[in-house]
Formats: structure tokens, C-alpha cells, sequence
């Protein structure tokens, strides 16, 4: 499946900065003209902007860079600012920087000296400006390639042929630091204005798991109760099951850094990882949409407006 052929080349700190110009603006931001609901959507890995300066730098092709691209994600859920709730997605593309995992989880070999794990290791500052990074601890996804900064996009399926130069490619958190920033300001606003926020960050998975059994259509992940409101989770499955899909929740997607991270129910700020599959809607060979797209896109439409609803008849409980 993947180029083999083709050879990789290291990238200088100029080459990098130029791509990432290609890749500005980081995230598109798109608000209601008045914001009437607590939920925010967001989709991290819609990113679909790749310079051909990178993609040649890479030993893979675009298409096959896009095989881990949450494409058309971002699609799925614009009529969010139909029932007034903002959505961001970021531009840059998955496979450059991942957003959806902790700043610490840099590529293994940029970790300096011996360590076992649960070892924190020091390590240099990026050179990214507002990034405070004081130590980078290994993580199994960081080892095999699929950590902020990936090497790989699958097993075996490496990007580059040699290690990353850090000097280089550290330019590349700069993308993730606006990406996080727009959206804990967009959490602070939301809680600020309507006295809790709700994430739902929206992502894609392989129709099928590696031992070839399909997913189900949908994966609801709340870090097994400890990321959201069991309210929100349920209304969610209720209202998909209605509409005729597959639900599970957890397993085998629980939620990513993002969930983990800005979920914290105790501090009125709740993050739900919704998982869609590809089946449904894409073609995964020419990334295209398929013939259900419009399908699933009217369903989604469906679930947020009984979510806006649900959580609408919640604050007008509350200023009773």
C-alpha cells in the first residue's frame, strides 16, 4: 500500500518555516453570529493542506499521507453554527503535527540518554515562542512513530526515511500552539457566557480493525465516564441509535489528549470524542465522499439540534 521507492529528505529550518507559511492560517474558526449554546465542535484531524515541498520531502504520497486524515469531518458538523455553536478544525494536516496528542509525546529519538519507563527525561525548550516544554516523558505512540510530531502513519508505514532533525522540525508545535490556544479560548468564552462548555471533538476511524472485523458506525469516547456528563454521552448514543447506527462507547477509542485533557467535569468543562466510520461516507481509495454522505450528514444535523435543544431546556432550568 505504501511508496517504498521513494526516498525521503531532511528538511532545514528554512524549508520548514516555508512550509509551515503554506499551512497558515492553522485553523479555520467559524462562530454564529450569536453564540446560543454551551457546546463547542471541533475537528483536529480534517486538515487537508499539503505543501508539495513537504509531501516530496516524505517518502509517501499525498494520498497516502491522507489515509489518517479525518477528511470531511469538518463537513459533517458545519451546521453547528446553524444552532448557534462555533466550529474549528485545524488546516495542517494530521500526518505534520497531531493535535490531538500531548505536547511531551515527541519523536523517541529526540529524547536524550538511557530511561525506562515513567522516567522523565530533560529536554531543550522549542524554540516556538509561548510552548513551555520543560521535559518530554517516551509513550508507546511517541515510540512507534504516531506522536505529536509524526514519523509514521501506521505499522511499517514510516514517513521519512532518517530521524527528524529537531532543530528543524520543533517549528512545526508552533501550528499546534494556535490551534490549542483558539480553542481553550473558545472553552473559557463558552463557560464564562453560559456557566459550563461541552466539547465534541469530532474524528474518523478505519471501517475495519486490523483483525478484519468492522467498527461499529459510531464510537463514543469519554474516557469511561471520567471526561463528561453521563447525560451528554447518552443523549448522543440515544439519538444515533435512533437514526438507525451502530453504537459502542470506549473501546477501542476512549478519547485522545484532547478528551483527556479538556475534560474535567468537576470544573463545569466536559469533552466527548465522537468516532465516526469511514464506511458511511468516504470512498478510501480516490478520498472522495461516497453515496451516503448526504445521508449521514442530515443525521448529524439531527443529533445537534436535539443536543441544542436538550441543552437549551438545561439553561433555562437553571435560570429559573
Amino acid at each position: 500500500m505504501y511508496s517504498s521507492s521513494k526516498k525521503s529528505i531532511a528538511l532545514n529550518k528554512g524549508q520548514e518555516g516555508r512550509i509551515i507559511a503554506q499551512m497558515q492560517p492553522a485553523f479555520t474558526l467559524k462562530k454564529p453570529a450569536r453564540q446560543t449554546s454551551p457546546l463547542i465542535f471541533a475537528s483536529p484531524h480534517s486538515g487537508a493542506t499539503y505543501p508539495k515541498d513537504w509531501v516530496e520531502a516524505t517518502r509517501l504520497s499525498e494520498r497516502e499521507l491522507r489515509q489518517v486524515e479525518d477528511a470531511f469531518i469538518d463537513s459533517l458538523f458545519a451546521s453547528a453554527l446553524t444552532y448557534g455553536a462555533p466550529l474549528l478544525s485545524a488546516n495542517f494536516p494530521r500526518s505534520y503535527v497531531d493535535v490531538n496528542r500531548s505536547i511531551d509525546e515527541l519523536p523517541i529519538n529526540w529524547i536524550e540518554g538511557d530511561w525506562v519507563e515513567g522516567d522523565w527525561v530533560e529536554a531543550d525548550a522549542p524554540e516556538t515562542g509561548k510552548i513551555k516544554q520543560n521535559a518530554c516523558v517516551p509513550s508507546p505512540r511517541a515510540a512507534a512513530g504516531l506522536g505529536v510530531i509524526p514519523t509514521a502513519i501506521g505499522e511499517n508505514a514510516h514517513i521519512y526515511d532518517a530521524p527528524l532533525s529537531r532543530q528543524a522540525s520543533t517549528q512545526r508545535l508552533s501550528l499546534y500552539q494556535l490551534y490549542h490556544d483558539q480553542l481553550a479560548q473558545l472553552i473559557s468564552q463558552t463557560k464564562s457566557q453560559f456557566g459550563y462548555a461541552i466539547l465534541i471533538d469530532c474524528h474518523s476511524m478505519p471501517g475495519f480493525s486490523p483483525s478484519g472485523a468492522r467498527y461499529s458506525d459510531f464510537i463514543l469516547g469519554d474516557r469511561y465516564g471520567k471526561s463528561c456528563d453521563p447525560a451528554v454521552i447518552d443523549c448522543i448514543s440515544a439519538q444515533l441509535k435512533s437514526s438507525g447506527y451502530r453504537v459502542t462507547r470506549n473501546y477501542p477509542y476512549a478519547g485522545g489528549y484532547v478528551t483527556r485533557h479538556y475534560g474535567q467535569p468537576d470544573a463545569q468543562v466536559h469533552a466527548l470524542q465522537i468516532e465516526i466510520n469511514r464506511e458511511l461516507y468516504l470512498n478510501k481509495i480516490s478520498m472522495q465522499k461516497n453515496h451516503g454522505f448526504d445521508k449521514l450528514e442530515q443525521n448529524i444535523d439531527d443529533l445537534i439540534k436535539i443536543l441544542t435543544a436538550h441543552h437549551s431546556a438545561h439553561l433555562e432550568r437553571a435560570a429559573e
